[in-house]
C-alpha cells in the first residue's frame, strides 16, 4: 500500500474492499476530518502518531520548522487543465482508435485535482535547489508538468492495484473497473495512462540535455513497483510463516519508496541539472527510511485504525499481506502463538481475523510498535542533519511533516494519565447508538400520552430527520469524561446506560438549537440534506418541532436520573445552557444588523462564549461530571476555562470553513458574508484592513451580491487570512493541549483530548 500524502479530506490507507471490525485497543487513528476543500488552502497532512506511550520512549528531538506547501498548490492545481488537455489532444490524433471522451473520462476520475499533491514535492524540491534568478515562470511550469506526470504513475500504480486486489471502493466513491461499462476494459485504461506519462515527458521535456535521464527514471520506478507488487502478490499466495524483515523492506523500496518518494525528489535532481551521484544516493536512502516508517504506520492503521475515520475497511490480516505487525509477530512468537498464525492469518473467516488481532493485543504490539515508530522518527531526523547540504535538508523536513504527521503525538499527551487507550471504545460507540430507537420509540410514546397519535408520529418525524444515529459526538463527549472521572468498578452497565442516555439528551437540546439556527439564518441545507423546515410540509412548524425536542430532554431526564442525588443539577445544566444558547443566537441577530465598521474582536469573543462554547463544550464536560459525582470546584473552574478556548478555536475553525471549505465535504454552503455574520475572518480583516481595503468591506460585507461576496474572499486573501488561521490554530492548539496536561488531578484529561481531536477535528499537535 501507498502511504498517503494527501489533502485532509481524502482519507485513504491501503488498498481495501472489505467490513471488519475495529478492535477494542489501538482505536486511536488520527486521520484527517473534512477541512478546506478550497483549492488554494488546503491541508496537506497525513500519518499522525496515535499508537500507545509508555515512559521510557520520550521524544528526545523536535522537527525543525518545515516549508509550507499552500503556496504551491494554487499554480500546481491550476496546471491540472492543462495536463488534461494536453492528454486528450493526443488522443484525438489516433481518431477512432483512442477515444478523446474516454481518455478525459479516465483522467477526471482517477486522477482528479484536488488531494493530488505527491507531484507539489517535485515543484517544492526543484524550487529549493536552483537560484532565484532561475526561477522564471516557463522552469517553474516544467516542474509542475513533472508533478502531474508523477501523480500519473500514482494513479496508474493505484488502479492496477484495485484490479489485482478486486477492491469494490476507494475513499468516497466507487473503484473504477467496478463502475458499469468499463469491467475488463480496465486493463487497457491503466495503459493509457502509463502511455500517457511518457507522451507528457515527450511533449515537455525532450528538448532538455536530461530528457533521457527523466525517461530513464520513470521507466525504472514503473519497474520496480511492478517488480514491488508482484513480489507482494506472491507472498500473499504463500505461507505467513515465510514473511521477516528482509522481505518486508525489499516490498518497501520496491513497491513504495521507487515511486511514491524518490521519485519526485530525484526527478527535481535532474530537472535542476544535479549530476552529484551521492546526491541522489543519499536521496534514495533517506527517502527509504521515511517510507519504511509511513508504511509500518499504515499496516497499524490498516489493523487498528476507524474506518469511518480512514474512509476504507483494513484487510490486511485475511488478504496475508506482509506488515509489520504479522513480521513483528513472527519474530516474537512462541510455537503456540506461531501455530495461531499459520492457522488462521491469510483467512478471509472474521473469527480468524479477530483471533490475529487478539493475538496482537496478547504480545502487546501496539506498546512495541509505539516504541519502534518513535524511535525510528527520531532516527530520521538525526539522518537528514546528517546529509549533504546540495539538497536543502528543509526538503526533507518537509516531506517527512507531510508524509507522516506526528499530529497528536500520544507519548506527550497522554503524560501523566495512567490510562492507555481513549475512553470511548467501539463498544461505547455500538452501545449508544443502539439507544437510538429506544430514545425515539420513548419520546413519542410520551407524546402520545396527550391523546394525539398524528402529533407523536409528527414527532418520530421530526426526530428521525434531525437527530441521526450516525451524529454521536456530541453526546459521546458526556460518555467520555464520565468514563475518566469515576473507578472502573464504577463503570457497570446500569451506570454507563446513563452516561448513554445523558448523551442522548444532549443530541435534543443540540437538534433544539440547529432547528431553530437554521430557520434564523435561513439555511438552505444541514448535514448534507435540506433543512428541516424546508422539508415539504414542514416550514414555520419547525419552531414547534424545536420546542418540543427541548422538552424531550426533560422528559427522559425525568424517567431515567430522578432517583439521582445529580438530579437537579442536571437539569439546572440543560435549562442553563439552554438560555445561554438563546441568547447567543440573540446576540448573533443583532450583530447581523451591526455595520461591518463596528466588528471587534472583544464583541466577537463574548458571542463565541455564549454561543458555541457553552452548549458544545461547557455543558457535555460539566455533564458527564455531575453524573460521576465530582464535587471539586476547581475541577469545574479549570474545565470551564479550557472548554471557552475550544469553543474559541471550535468557532473560528467554522467561520473559517463557512468562507473557504468545500460544501460537498461540509455538508452545506457558507453563507456568513452575505448574511453580515460576525465572523472572526470578517473581525480580523478589519484589524488588519487600511482604509482603501475597509473601504471595500464597508460596500461588500453583508450584501447578497455573488460579485460583492466574491470581492470580499479576495481581499481575505490579499490579507493573507488563510495563513494568519493557520497560524492561529497550532498556537491555540498548543495553548490548549498545555492546560490540560498541566491540569490538576481530578480533571479528565485524557477525555479533554479526546474531545480535542475528535470534537474539535484537531489533525495536528
Amino acid at each position: 500500500m501507498i502511504p498517503v500524502l494527501r489533502k485532509i479530506s481524502a482519507l485513504s490507507t491501503r488498498h481495501t474492499s472489505t467490513v471488519q471490525q475495529r478492535t477494542k485497543r489501538g482505536q486511536r487513528s488520527l486521520l484527517a476530518s473534512a477541512v478546506s476543500g478550497n483549492k488554494k488552502y488546503f491541508y496537506v497532512l497525513g500519518r499522525s502518531s496515535s499508537t500507545f506511550a509508555t515512559a521510557d520512549c520520550t521524544p528526545t528531538l523536535d522537527i525543525p520548522p518545515v516549508l509550507k506547501l499552500k503556496a504551491d498548490t494554487q499554480s500546481y492545481l491550476a496546471t491540472y487543465k492543462d495536463v488534461l488537455n494536453d492528454l486528450t489532444t493526443i488522443s484525438k490524433h489516433y481518431d477512432g482508435h483512442v477515444p478523446t471522451e474516454l481518455c478525459t473520462k479516465l483522467l477526471e476520475y482517477n486522477m482528479p485535482a484536488d488531494g493530488r499533491v505527491y507531484g507539489i514535492i517535485t515543484v517544492l524540491t526543484y524550487k529549493s535547489l536552483i537560484q532565484r534568478e532561475q526561477l522564471t515562470a516557463q522552469n517553474l511550469k516544467m516542474a509542475e508538468n513533472l508533478g502531474w506526470c508523477i501523480e500519473m504513475l500514482h494513479s496508474t500504480i493505484k488502479l492496477a492495484e484495485e484490479v489485482e486486489y478486486q477492491s469494490t471502493t476507494r475513499p468516497g466513491r466507487q473503484s473504477w473497473n467496478k463502475i458499469q461499462g468499463n469491467g475488463g476494459g480496465t486493463i487497457n485504461n491503466i495503459l493509457m495512462l502509463e502511455s500517457g506519462i511518457f507522451e507528457l515527458l515527450r511533449k515537455h521535456f525532450s528538448h532538455l540535455d536530461n530528457y533521457v535521464d527523466l525517461l530513464e527514471l520513470f521507466q525504472s520506478a514503473i519497474f520496480k513497483a511492478t517488480v514491488g507488487q508482484s513480489m507482494n502478490l506472491l507472498h500473499t499466495k504463500q505461507s505467513v510463516d515465510t514473511f521477516n524483515a528482509t522481505l518486508y523492506n525489499t516490498i518497501v523500496s520496491d513497491k513504495i519508496n521507487s515511486h511514491l518518494l524518490y521519485l519526485p525528489v530525484a526527478s527535481a535532481l535532474h530537472l535542476a541539472g544535479v549530476k552529484n551521484p551521492k546526491t541522489f544516493d543519499q536521496s534514495k536512502n533517506l527517502l527509504l527510511k521515511i517510507s519504511t516508517l509511513c508504511q509500518a504506520h499504515n499496516d497499524y492503521l490498516n489493523c487498528f485504525g476507524d474506518p469511518d475515520e480512514t474512509g476504507e475497511i483494513g484487510s490486511d490480516i485475511k488478504n496475508n499481506l506482509c506488515t509489520w505487525f504479522a513480521v513483528k509477530c513472527l519474530e516474537l512468537a512462541n510455537p503456540e502463538q506461531r501455530a495461531i498464525m499459520l492457522e488462521c492469518y491469510g483467512k478471509e473467516d472474521p473469527e480468524k481475523v479477530a483471533r490475529v488481532r487478539q493475538l496482537y493485543d496478547d504480545m502487546d504490539l501496539l506498546k512495541k510498535f509505539a516504541m519502534y515508530e518513535n524511535q525510528a522518527y527520531n532516527e530520521v531526523i538525526a539522518l537528514i542533519g546528517q546529509t549533504s547540504n546540495e539538497i536543502p535538508h528543509d526538503v526533507f523536513y518537509t516531506i517527512l511533516e507531510h508524509c507522516y504527521k506526528k499530529a497528536f503525538n500520544t507519548i506527550e499527551c497522554l503524560k501523566n494519565t495512567e490510562s492507555r487507550e481513549w475512553k470511548v471504545s467501539q463498544e461505547d460507540v455500538r452501545n449508544y447508538t443502539n439507544l437510538y430507537p429506544e430514545v425515539i420509540h420513548e419520546l413519542t410514546e410520551a407524546a402520545k400520552q396527550y391523546k394525539s397519535k398524528e402529533a407523536a408520529e409528527w414527532y418520530k418525524k421530526a426526530l428521525e430527520y434531525t437527530m441521526s444515529v450516525g451524529s454521536t459526538r456530541n453526546g459521546l463527549m458526556v460518555v467520555s469524561v464520565y468514563k475518566d472521572s469515576v473507578k472502573d468498578v464504577q463503570l457497570t452497565e446500569e451506570n454507563l446506560r446513563l452516561a448513554y442516555l445523558l448523551g442522548w439528551c444532549l443530541e435534543l437540546l443540540h437538534v433544539t438549537i440547529l432547528l431553530t439556527d437554521d430557520m434564523v439564518d435561513n439555511s438552505h441545507k444541514r448535514r448534507g440534506q435540506p433543512c428541516w423546515f424546508r422539508v415539504d410540509g414542514v416550514g414555520l412548524n419547525a419552531i414547534n418541532d424545536a420546542f418540543m425536542a427541548e422538552n424531550g430532554v426533560f422528559v427522559l431526564l425525568k424517567k431515567h436520573f430522578r432517583h439521582l442525588d445529580c438530579y437537579m443539577d442536571l437539569v439546572e445544566l440543560f435549562h442553563e445552557n439552554c438560555f445561554n444558547s438563546m441568547c447567543g443566537q440573540n446576540m448573533d441577530m443583532i450583530f447581523e444588523t451591526k455595520h461591518v465598521s463596528t466588528f471587534n474582536m472583544e464583541s466577537y469573543d463574548s458571542l463565541v462564549l455564549i454561543k458555541t462554547s457553552c452548549h458544545l463544550f461547557y455543558l457535555p464536560i460539566h455533564l458527564g461530571l455531575r453524573l460521576a459525582g465530582v464535587e471539586d470546584k476547581q475541577v469545574y473552574d479549570e474545565c470551564a476555562a479550557i472548554t471557552f478556548d475550544m469553543g474559541h478555536y471550535s468557532q473560528v475553525k467554522n467561520d473559517f470553513l463557512d468562507c473557504f471549505g468545500n460544501p460537498a465535504v461540509l455538508g452545506k454552503v457558507g453563507i456568513d458574508i452575505q448574511t453580515n455574520k460576525y465572523s472572526w475572518l470578517a473581525v480580523k480583516c478589519m484589524q488588519l484592513a487600511d482604509p482603501q481595503q475597509k473601504a471595500i468591506m464597508e460596500e461588500c460585507y453583508g450584501k447578497n451580491d455573488p460579485q460583492k461576496v466574491a470581492r470580499v474572499k479576495k481581499l481575505y486573501e490579499e490579507l493573507n487570512l488563510p495563513s494568519i488561521y493557520n497560524k492561529y490554530e497550532e498556537e491555540m492548539v498548543r495553548k490548549i493541549k498545555k492546560h490540560i496536561q498541566q491540569a490538576p488531578d481530578g480533571v479528565p484529561r485524557l477525555a479533554l483530548l479526546e474531545i480535542l481531536k475528535k470534537n474539535c477535528n484537531v489533525d495536528f499537535i
